[in-house]
């Protein structure tokens, strides 16, 4: 099995969306940064080594995947920004816990005249955005 079947078929289970789903998508995230860490993409992982990696998420306590999940939780909203300071383009992004640290965030970076774009995001969707028009 290649690293990129691993993933795959991680992936697919990972769609049921119940507890089982969970955990192949969380295996899938750790065969990913494994696959990062190999500079050739076509090496083929032996059956031990998946069964290692599986027997690991396997017996991983339920209440430490549970805490795993929280934390991941933590920081879902960011807030990015960019304008231009000095004749030179900036960008940045800033994590917060709620949607209303984020809008608190907005504010404060829209009273920055520096500040000509600023969105807030919750995972990969924008929930609002702000751009500034210059004359």
């Amino acid at each position: 099995m290649t690293l990129d079947e691993a993933i795959q078929h991680c992936e697919e289970k990972a769609l049921c969306g119940d507890a089982c789903g969970l955990e192949h998508k969380q295996l899938a995230e750790w065969l990913k940064e494994l696959k990062s860490y190999r500079m050739d993409e076509e090496t083929t992982l032996d059956k031990t080594t998946v069964t290692k990696v599986l027997e690991h998420m396997l017996n991983t306590p339920k209440f430490d995947l549970e805490k795993f999940r929280k934390v991941n939780d933590l920081g879902d909203f960011y807030v990015e920004y960019s304008g231009i300071e000095n004749g030179q383009r900036f960008s940045g992004r800033k994590y917060v816990d709620t949607e209303n640290d984020a809008e608190k965030e907005m504010d404060r970076l829209m009273d920055d005249e520096k500040n000509d774009m600023i969105s807030i995001h919750k995972g990969n969707h924008t929930i609002k955005s702000f751009t500034r028009g210059y004359r």
